[in-house]
């Protein structure tokens, strides 16, 4: 059984997809940038906008009782390999208990002016 989730806590769907969808014991969250649950665009400062990214998808798994404890795989999309060092930290910090997590990382040419991206 497939259950759609949805939250105010994080930016809503701004196209033909879901928040997250919970099947079979697990669920999947959609890919966050950082627009704030209003849909305000944080631009520039990388660290900002990892932190907005990080706060969506934390509000998010919150919003199913859950947190980042819960996390087993991720992607992250760097529009510049500049920014690996900020967006590590950041990233790193939702993590203190247990940092290993399958993470993945991404460089690619964002179709948006966006310095991270979490998938």
């Amino acid at each position: 059984m497939k259950r759609i989730h949805a939250t105010d806590q994080a930016p809503g769907a701004i196209g033909p997809y879901s928040q997250a969808v919970e099947a079979n014991g697990f669920v999947f969250c959609s890919g966050s940038i950082p627009l704030t649950p209003e849909g305000v665009l944080i631009e520039g400062d990388v660290r900002a906008q990892t932190e907005q990214v990080m706060n969506n998808i934390e509000g998010l798994l919150g919003s199913m009782d859950l947190s980042f404890e819960n996390v087993v795989k991720s992607t992250i999309f760097l529009s510049s390999m500049d920014h690996f060092g900020v967006v590590n930290e950041v990233y790193g910090a939702r993590f203190p208990s247990d940092p290993r997590r399958g993470v993945r990382w991404r460089w690619q040419d964002c179709r948006r002016t966006l310095t991270s991206k979490l998938k």
